[in-house]
């Protein structure tokens, strides 16, 4: 019996210990298996780490370069300003030393500028016409017919009319289309100045019928 309970036992140790042996090596290969992915996920990190580290670094040297062609663009459109403000400046300097009188009428037909000269020959101020339609102008100022002229008058023709005031004077009118790129962008009206030119013709008419 005593035989029979010894030889239970050492069969139940041997169990164990196969049991523990195995319990033992599986504990290794799932240490293994563990180890090998933290190896791997290591090495993917590092290789990750380094990628972002080249990606950053093409992307500061791309931030460098569009800031430096940001900075060059704005000192371009800066200098370009400056020459179309001069140029601006000159053409309006020219504009208002004229000899003769100038308006322009838009697209829209509307005055968008007119000159001193203009101002003086219709007795008018500029404040009273800019940003106005020509046709709101026949019944606003004095110089209504004159405006109603200039409306029928046909483009690239010329036209005398004598204005009674501010002063008995007689223009020469002439129309002319400012063509954009693509459309007109708006009719130029320049008025010369021909009173002793017509005061001479009168003169000669009167002459010749005496």
């Amino acid at each position: 019996m005593k035989k029979e309970v010894r030889k239970s036992l050492r069969q139940e140790n041997e169990e164990l210990s196969r049991k523990l042996q195995q319990f033992e090596r599986l504990s290794r290969n799932k240490d293994s298996i563990w180890e090998a992915r933290l190896r791997y996920a290591r090495r993917g990190l590092e290789v990750t780490n380094r990628e972002l580290a080249f990606t950053n670094s093409k992307l500061a040297r791309a931030i460098r370069e569009l800031e430096s062609l940001r900075r060059e663009l704005e000192g371009k459109v800066q200098e370009r300003t400056k020459e179309l403000r001069r140029e601006r400046d000159r053409i309006q300097r020219i504009i208002a030393q004229l000899s003769d009188g100038l308006f322009l009428i838009d697209d829209a037909d509307r005055i968008s500028l007119i000159n001193a000269r203009a101002e003086y020959f219709l007795g008018i101020s500029s404040v009273g016409v800019l940003h106005h339609k020509v046709k709101e102008l026949f019944s606003r100022t004095e110089a209504g017919d004159f405006f109603q002229f200039v409306a029928k008058l046909p483009q690239r023709a010329r036209g005398r009319f004598e204005l009674a005031k501010p002063e008995q004077k007689v223009l020469e009118i002439s129309k002319t289309h400012l063509r954009g790129k693509e459309k007109m962008a708006g009719t130029i009206v320049l008025l010369h100045d021909v009173t002793r030119e017509a005061m001479v013709e009168r003169m000669k008419s009167e002459f010749v019928s005496l």
